[in-house]
């Protein structure tokens, strides 16, 4: 499974691997912990979650400041 904000997906942080697998240690136990499908390292959900929404807020960020500048020629607010 991949984890996606905005068509953004987490990524694990050891391979870049972005697919994730459940991690249950028996069937009848829910556990929020995942499996990285190309090497293993084992990551909870919400840190992924975490990771891909500050990734997403960070491009956006910078989308606006590209555009700022695009517009303005200035990257911060005019103080005139």
């Amino acid at each position: 499974m991949q984890i996606n904000v905005a068509g953004m997906p987490a990524e694990c942080l050891c391979c870049g691997n972005s697919e994730f697998a459940p991690l249950r240690p028996r069937p009848d136990e829910h556990s929020d912990k995942l499996a990285c499908e190309g090497c293993g390292t084992e990551v909870f959900f919400d840190d992924l979650l975490s990771q891909v929404v500050r990734a997403t807020m960070a491009k956006r960020v910078a989308a606006g400041l590209c555009a700022r500048v695009a517009a303005t020629g200035q990257m911060g607010p005019d103080r005139t």
